[in-house]
């Protein structure tokens, strides 16, 4: 009788691990996180930031605090930090199992946890300092890669249009260097 009633449960885990694992599809980034036309300088992806390690995002400085972030990417927000000691947001977009889509230093945040948010969706505004990042986590790996190598055509060539320096490495590691701070 015991094993009768542990055939459906294996049954249902079953499905629910076939599901959950179908969808590795990588993000694919179609909306720039911020107007680029405001952007007044950056820091690429991959720049070597001394005893940090590597630029695990790009990290974007505009000309206005009023700067809306938008979401690149559909999927649901997973997780919303509050930094305390630099009062800002870290959303973090879950787009499949295992690819997290992060923006870091977001105010005036327009979403909450569980909200399905579509490419273009306003998250907020830029944070202290007239600031962005953005980073593309690869959760099962531990390694931020380039937004670049996740990104359409439109994207890339926005950003190719201010400088071709975006990117200056493939992959970042973060689990092993306790120095970048991750949320994820």
């Amino acid at each position: 009788m015991k094993w009768c009633m542990l055939i459906p449960l294996i049954i249902v885990l079953s499905f629910v691990l076939l599901v959950a694992c179908d969808n590795l599809e990588p993000p694919v980034l179609s909306v720039t996180p911020v107007d680029l036309s405001t952007v007044t300088s950056f820091n690429a992806f991959g720049l070597d930031m001394g005893p940090y390690g590597k630029n695990p995002w790009i990290q974007y400085w505009v000309n206005a605090s009023d700067v809306q972030v938008r979401s690149g990417v559909n999927g649901y927000v997973e997780n919303l930090f509050l930094h305390e000691d630099s009062p800002h947001y870290v959303i973090s977009i879950r787009v499949s199992e295992p690819w997290v889509v992060s923006y870091t230093c977001v105010l005036n945040v327009t979403v909450t946890v569980g909200d399905w948010v579509y490419a273009g969706d306003v998250l907020g505004t830029v944070g202290i300092g007239n600031q962005i990042y953005l980073k593309v986590d690869n959760n099962f790996e531990g390694l931020a890669y380039c937004p670049f190598d996740y990104a359409t055509e439109s994207f890339i060539n926005q950003h190719l249009a201010i400088t071709s320096d975006w990117c200056l490495e493939e992959t970042v590691g973060y689990f092993s260097n306790p120095n970048i701070f991750t949320v994820d």
